[in-house]
């Protein structure tokens, strides 16, 4: 593998270089800020998606801002994902939620650190954030001893849609992360001189965008996603968690930031138009929610049911679906249905199930005649 730089536009480059196919295997396109100038720079879901076809391996880094002395650095070892453009600005502290959290739950030394893409959606692959940090802060408290991963500092990813925290559990050797699921590593130093370290992180399996937080004290264990159940936002699905692993064995509703979504298999499914059984109630669901303003009717199980804000309605009545009016007994169609049926002020006759607009005649009904004339029931 041989190693080239290159200057100019970063989009301009990089699709030149792809293009070209003058990459092979283990290959990887990385773009640097070497001179401090704390410039940012996006890369498109199209470069992305080349590189993603390739297979290449991506990396990133800058400086924060020239002489703030804070150094990000992306590594992604293969592009898996190309849903947007990627930006490589990370911001520092600014992330006034998640530190309302922490300081609520009696954590005042920490640092958090945010990526430019909305909280939840996917980075270009699951990969390393590296945060090397020198800069003087109010934030963390330092002293002349080696601070221990585990047990001095701690890492957490600040999960938005929930309100919690991922854990970064920690070796005891401060230089790698064990686990399985948004695991990393973590290395701490000791302040010496002006240039050792105050902070150094490696989050490693990062998949998504979002906060990165360092702390000084362990976030209470009712602050995790280790004991959440509700619904999370993570990459293009909205899950669903029940005591801190996602349930793909529920269907079903859940109620989140006021509205109740369908949840099947364990995801919201976003797509549907059906009916969900809940606390005995069968409820119309549209674009993934339950629509309590719906009235109409919704085939089901090969059956039409009649639909009244929100819900099935087991009543008898007339409803009008795609510009016909229909004869609902018992919540739902009855396409076999020959009488006569009040609806408002008026009585309608009603054959095949549904109202008889061309029949003018006599009507037998519960052992009187009745004059019908267009459907409509004279007296």
């Amino acid at each position: 593998m041989s190693n080239k730089e290159v200057d100019g536009d970063v989009n301009s480059v990089i699709s030149e270089i792809v293009d070209k196919d003058i990459l092979g295997e283990q290959s990887f396109i990385d773009v640097d800020d070497d001179i401090g100038t704390g410039e940012t720079y996006t890369v498109s879901k199209e470069n992305l998606q080349k590189m993603k076809n390739k297979k290449l391996m991506f990396e990133s880094g800058y400086e924060l801002e020239q002489g703030k002395r804070l150094r990000v650095s992306y590594q992604f070892p293969v592009v898996t994902n190309a849903d947007s453009d990627f930006s490589n600005k990370l911001s520092k502290n600014t992330d006034s939620t998640a530190a309302g959290v922490l300081e609520g739950a009696g954590i005042k030394n920490y640092e958090t650190f945010t990526t430019s893409g909305e909280s939840g959606s996917l980075l270009p692959g699951n990969g390393k954030i590296g945060i090397s940090d020198y800069a003087e802060t109010s934030k963390m408290q330092f002293s002349s001893q080696l601070l221990e991963s585990g047990k001095d500092l701690f890492g957490y990813y600040y999960n938005a849609s929930t309100g919690r925290f991922v854990k970064y559990d920690t070796d005891k050797n401060n230089e790698q992360f064990s686990g399985t699921a948004n695991t990393g590593d973590w290395l701490n130093f000791k302040l010496l001189y002006e240039y050792t370290y105050r902070t150094y992180a490696s989050f490693k399996d990062c998949d998504y965008h979002g906060t990165y937080v360092i702390t000084q004290k362990e976030i209470p264990a009712s602050l995790l996603m280790d004991t959440y159940t509700g619904l999370s936002h993570e990459g293009n699905d909205w899950v669903y968690y029940n005591n801190g692993k996602i349930d793909t064995s529920y269907t079903g509703l859940y109620k989140y930031n006021g509205s109740w979504w369908y949840v099947r298999n364990g995801k919201v499914d976003l797509k549907s138009t059906t009916l969900c059984k809940y606390n005995g109630s069968w409820w119309f669901v549209s674009g993934g929610k339950v629509n309590f303003g719906a009235t109409g009717l919704c085939k089901y199980n090969g059956v039409w049911w009649y639909i009244n804000s929100g819900k099935v309605s087991f009543t008898t009545t007339l409803c009008k679906y795609n510009g016909t009016w229909w004869y609902i007994e018992n919540g739902k169609i009855n396409f076999n249905k020959t009488t006569l049926v009040k609806y408002g002020s008026n009585w309608y006759a009603v054959a095949g199930g549904k109202v008889a607009w061309n029949y003018s005649g006599n009507f037998n009904y519960n052992g009187g005649t009745f004059r019908v004339v267009n459907g409509v029931v004279k007296f």
